[in-house]
């Protein structure tokens, strides 16, 4: 979880989409590294998107990994979010991803549409 808010901060699509994210569709596996390069390419917009909308939206973005549940090859890390908006207010609240145990090591899920 410390690098997705790493890549996150960073904006490094490349990195986020090669070394923390893996493609997975409801119901089905992951896919190999190999069968999953063409969807990989639409990471890196998404990410991009993503990126570019916490930045305009917040002034600050705290987090903290507040509980991880693990069960066999998957699990849910939640991270405590707190963040100061664009315009002052402020918010918290817990953030849960799903991993997914991979060759390469546990990677946060993504469906194919992002």
């Amino acid at each position: 979880m410390r690098e997705l808010r790493q890549v996150q901060e960073s904006g490094d699509a490349h990195r986020a989409c090669e070394d923390v994210y893996v493609i997975r569709e409801r119901g089905r596996p992951v896919e190999s590294e190999e069968e999953d390069s063409g969807e990989r390419a639409g990471c890196e917009p998404a990410f991009e998107q993503a990126v570019r909308q916490r930045r305009a939206g917040l002034k600050r973005l705290d987090t903290r990994l507040a509980k991880v549940t693990l069960r066999d090859e998957e699990g849910v890390a939640v991270l405590h979010t707190a963040a100061t908006r664009a315009d002052g207010s402020t918010f918290e609240r817990d953030v849960p991803y799903e991993i997914v145990r991979t060759d390469e090591g546990w990677r946060v899920a993504i469906s194919p549409e992002g």
